[in-house]
């Protein structure tokens, strides 16, 4: 259960910080001076990786609730890649500043990753939030 929980704030961290994102991204984008196509061009650029991050933090949140180890694995591993290679770039471009962005994306790669093993006591059945399904029977 603690690793659905896991999944879960990592996923609504990941949101926030898709708001954080689109948010102080557009108020940055305002302050420069640039022809008004292009800022529409550089603008709707920008939320697009804001949009990834918001796809992210719900496929993270529905995780949670997966029985399959496989789709969790794929789901935590592709999103790890997609938050942890802008935080380590966040770091790097800013010549070793912390700054929030960077942080909001580590805390999410590092809870996705601890909620990504679905043990055997840990899984979805165990979920006192969750109904128990009937068992699928092969034809």
């Amino acid at each position: 259960m603690i690793r659905n929980l896991a999944l879960r704030l990592a996923g609504t961290t990941a949101l926030a910080t898709a708001a954080y994102h689109g948010i102080s991204g557009d108020n940055i984008l305002r302050g420069i001076e640039m022809a008004e196509d292009d800022l529409a061009f550089v603008t709707g650029t920008y939320q697009l990786g804001t949009m990834g991050w918001v796809a992210g933090g719900v496929l993270l949140i529905g995780a949670a609730r997966m029985d399959s180890a496989e789709a969790r694995n794929w789901i935590v591993g592709v999103l790890a890649v997609l938050y942890g290679i802008p935080a380590v770039g966040t770091l790097a471009l800013t010549g070793g500043e912390i700054n929030l962005g960077g942080v909001l994306l580590a805390i999410v790669v590092g809870l996705a990753l601890y909620g990504r093993p679905l043990d055997p006591d840990d899984g979805a059945a165990a979920d006192p939030a969750r109904p128990a399904r009937a068992a699928m029977v092969s034809p």
